[in-house]
């Protein structure tokens, strides 16, 4: 399995190909976009938690969801994210974390 530096590192390479290339599909370029500017702490819990997950029964997964997502509401990125998106609007998050990894 690949570590999420390795992941990380690809997505970025992607995006750059993807970002000169006008026969990139927009909906890859979009999501690779989304990924760059996203949190480096949402990244690392999201891939835990996929990796987590695939081991799981649904229940489960339900039960690890609804605990994640009231874990992440305290961490500081989930304020700058609602910040940077929905007050003021900037979409200049200044994430607590530096890189992905």
């Amino acid at each position: 399995g690949s570590t999420l530096y390795e992941l990380d590192q690809r997505f970025r390479k992607e995006l750059s190909r993807a970002e000169n290339d006008p026969a990139s599909d927009p909906w890859i370029t979009h999501a690779l976009k989304t990924y760059a500017a996203g949190s480096p702490h949402s990244a690392q819990v999201t891939f835990e938690q996929i990796k987590k997950g695939a081991r799981l029964s649904l229940a489960q997964c339900f039960e690890m969801e609804l605990e994640l997502s009231t874990l992440c509401m305290g961490h500081p990125d989930f304020f700058e994210g609602v910040r940077a998106r929905l007050i003021d609007k900037d979409g200049t998050p200044k994430w607590a974390a530096s890189d992905r990894g």
